[in-house]
């Protein structure tokens, strides 16, 4: 039954919170590293620059990420402790999928 409640949870959460594949794994990079990203991506984003900076925008706007203070345009994941679990669980969602892609 809890694992059928994580599946929901992350479902919602992706369906809700995650506009596009960037998106999802510009917060997965930043979760992952816990460092900061500038919205240039300097190619931890593999997208154009331009479209890495509206990704971030748009993940601040939601407060997935915040800004960092005294550094323009560079964005950093927030732990918080209810987050970070369905966090994680959205990334072991994810690779299970990419792996069964690659099968």
């Amino acid at each position: 039954m809890e694992d059928d409640q994580v599946k929901y949870d992350v479902h919602q959460f992706r369906r809700d919170r995650i506009d596009t594949v960037p998106h999802l794994e510009a917060l997965l990079l930043l979760w992952n590293s816990r460092r900061a990203v500038d919205s240039g991506g300097h190619g931890d984003l593999f997208v154009a620059p331009d479209v890495a900076g509206g990704v971030l925008y748009d993940m601040a706007r939601q407060r997935l990420i915040v800004m960092v203070p005294g550094a323009c345009k560079t964005y950093r994941y927030e732990p918080q402790r209810d987050r970070d679990q369905l966090v994680a669980a959205v990334e072991s969602t994810y690779r299970e999928e990419l792996i069964g892609y690659r099968d």
